[in-house]
Order: C-alpha cells, then sequence, then structure tokens
C-alpha cells in the first residue's frame, strides 16, 4: 500500500522523478529500516521513483546485505564508501532515466548544502525542486499496518507511565521513575526508549528536563512526556500527577485541562482544519482561565515523532480518516506544566482516543 501511495502522489505532481533521502522517506520507501542512516549523515541512502520504472535503492555497500535480504526494491545500487558519491550513483541513475533535463523531486530539508551542490555540477541542466512536503502528504495518512503499531505503541507506552506512576512514591527521584518507566517499555514492546522527559518540583516548570536526583516532594507536580520506538514508529504521550494531597487549584486547573482536551478530541473529524482546532484550544483555553502559550497543540506521529500535519495557527490541512495525532495542551501553573497528550485516530465515525490503558481523568496523586 505505501507504495501505491507514493506512485499515485507522482503520478499526480508535476516531477518526473521523487528522490526519498531522509531515513523516515527511505525506510516508508523500502521498508527495511538501515539504522545507520539515522547516525551516521553522510552514509546516504536514497530510493529514485519514477513513473516508468521500478524504483531503484542506492545506499552504501556496507548494508546491501541487509537491503537485498530484507526489502521488496530489486534494483538495488551499492557505493563505496569514501571512494564513490552517492550522489554521483544518484545522477548515474537519473542520466540511464533519461532524465538529465528532467524535473527532479528531492527533499531539499534533509539533503546538505554539500551534497546539493554536488548534485547539480553533476546535473546542471536538470530542474530540482522539493518534494518534502509530497511525502508529508502520503505518510499523513496511515495505512492499516501502520494504525495497528501505532495504536499498540500508545497502549504499552501508556502501561509503561502508568506503572512509573503508581510505583512513585514521596522521596523517590525522577530518576528512579523514570527507569522504571523505561523497563516496563520494552517489556511491552518497544525496541527502545526513543526519549523520556519526567520532572518535579522546579524542573516541572522546564519543556524538555532530563531525569535526574531531584526527589518528589508533597504539593509538587510529576510531569512526563515519553515515547519508545516500536518497529521504527514513535509513540508519544504525556501525564501529569501531584506528589501528596493536591490543592483545591491543583485539581481544578487539571480538570480543566482535561476537559479542553477532550472536546479538542471531539471536533476532530474528517474536514475540520488542523488550524480550527488549535483555534478552538487557544479560545476554551480562555474561556476556562487556563494560561495559554502554545505554538502548536498537536502533531500527527508515525515514522517521524513530528509529522505534518502540524495542529497550530497556520496548518489548513483538513482532517482525513485514517491520521493520528498526539494531541497535547499544556497549562503553566505556578507550579510548573500541566501536560497531558494523548494519540487520536481520525475516522468517518468520529475520533478514536487510541492510547488509554487507564482512566486518567480523575487526578492521580503520588503518595
Amino acid at each position: 500500500m505505501k507504495r501505491e501511495n507514493i506512485l499515485s502522489a507522482l503520478a499526480a505532481s508535476d516531477i518526473d522523478a521523487l528522490v526519498a533521502v531522509s531515513p523516515e522517506n527511505t525506510y516508508y520507501s523500502s521498508d527495511v529500516p538501515i539504522l545507520t542512516q539515522k547516525i551516521i549523515r553522510d552514509r546516504l541512502a536514497m530510493v529514485v521513483w519514477t513513473r516508468a520504472a521500478e524504483p531503484v535503492w542506492i545506499l552504501c555497500t556496507i548494508e546491501e546485505a541487509q537491503a537485498r535480504a530484507e526489502s521488496w526494491i530489486k534494483d538495488i545500487r551499492g557505493y563505496v564508501e569514501f571512494q564513490t558519491s552517492p550522489v554521483e550513483l544518484l545522477a548515474d541513475v537519473l542520466t540511464e532515466r533519461q532524465l538529465t533535463r528532467g524535473r527532479i523531486g528531492i527533499e531539499k530539508r534533509y539533503l546538505s548544502t554539500h551534497y546539493w551542490e554536488e548534485l547539480q555540477r553533476l546535473l546542471p541542466q536538470a530542474t530540482f525542486v522539493a518534494c518534502d512536503r509530497l511525502f508529508d502528504k502520503v505518510r499523513m495518512i496511515k495505512t492499516p499496518e501502520e494504525i495497528v503499531i501505532l495504536r499498540e505503541a500508545a497502549q504499552a507506552t501508556d502501561r509503561a507511565i502508568r506503572k512509573g506512576f503508581e510505583s512513585a512514591r514521596l522521596g523517590h527521584t525522577e530518576r528512579a521513575t523514570a527507569e522504571l518507566m523505561g523497563d516496563e517499555l520494552r517489556k511491552g514492546g518497544a525496541e527502545n526508549v526513543a526519549f523520556v522527559i519526567l520532572a518535579t518540583g522546579p524542573n516541572a516548570a522546564m519543556a524538555h528536563p532530563v531525569p535526574g536526583d531531584t526527589k518528589m516532594e508533597p504539593g509538587q507536580i510529576l510531569r512526563t512526556d515519553f515515547g519508545g520506538y516500536f518497529r521504527w514508529y514513535y509513540s508519544d504521550l504525556a501525564r501529569t500527577a501531584i506528589c501528596g494531597k493536591p490543592t483545591a487549584a491543583q485539581r481544578e486547573a487539571y480538570e480543566k485541562l482535561v476537559q479542553v482536551q477532550a472536546e479538542v478530541i471531539q471536533a476532530m473529524r474528517p474536514g475540520v482544519r488542523a488550524c480550527d482546532l488549535y483555534n478552538l484550544c487557544k479560545r476554551r483555553f480562555g474561556e476556562v482561565g487556563l494560561t495559554f502559550r502554545m505554538p502548536h497543540i498537536g502533531h500527527s506521529i508515525g515514522i517521524d515523532i513530528h509529522e505534518y500535519p502540524m495542529l497550530n495557527p497556520q496548518t489548513t490541512e483538513e482532517l482525513q480518516p485514517n491520521m493520528m495525532f498526539a494531541v497535547e495542551p499544556v497549562h503553566r501553573g505556578t507550579e510548573g506544566l500541566y501536560h497531558i497528550e494523548d494519540l487520536v485516530l481520525v475516522t468517518e465515525r468520529g475520533p478514536q482516543v487510541v492510547s488509554r490503558s487507564a482512566d486518567w481523568e480523575p487526578l492521580l496523586t503520588i503518595q
């Protein structure tokens, strides 16, 4: 289905060839994750799509065995690292396809200036245009297989957070709870933890603090924003609890945040624009007396952590069935950030929250 999605997008465009360069889009194109493509940025891997021929996968010979064993793509061409530039091989493929004067779509957001200048020197008569948004739009509608992976990942992540929060006690450190959550996440099927933000005390006022030795004390917020890798797809959830007995103001702030998130989610139906959801959230924050400072209130998610479309004031993309969003309103209280985040599937019958393994509407307390 991914292959058909890419070919349909290419056929509907004014592009003669489409070149996937980023780890996310080469994985989407080939169904094979190349680990070093993420951690060694010069070691390019590219999938070249044209209308009239099968795709070509260009990658380092070090990774060729895995590609041939695991991918459906048959035309695989390797370059010897430090001897041949991957862009030279790309130019050869485009020349072979008689596209030296063609209109070539390539991921300009990812390709480095070094490789970009080399490509222009090798194919001076070709026209290179950005195809980043084309790939964004292909990936924004999830396949049935992707929906299963993302749903299972969200459930496992929620269980890991719940276990960590329910096991936490006053006097425990941020690090201890974060480590327990990581262990539970891997038990739940994650290859690894992608990120863990977990904070209490003064750290709870920061957006992305690293868990440390700060201890949980009465009256403080305990907040996490946590995710893992599941078959190269991300999970991303946020939860908030109170250490000790919550004050009336703390309970009220949390309940209002839950209420606004629920209203935004209920509005997530096909045809609604992403910016309209942002504006709804902003308006409801003001009406219930919460502090609104968010540049976005959520994002699509999949192979990448922040995928298109973003739920921000600039994005006019309309929601469609089988889009999936992490919806994450944040309120800044005097003692720190109140943050909740859930995974939502857009369907013709209405939105489905697919990230709840437990009931988070009642405010959880750490005793």
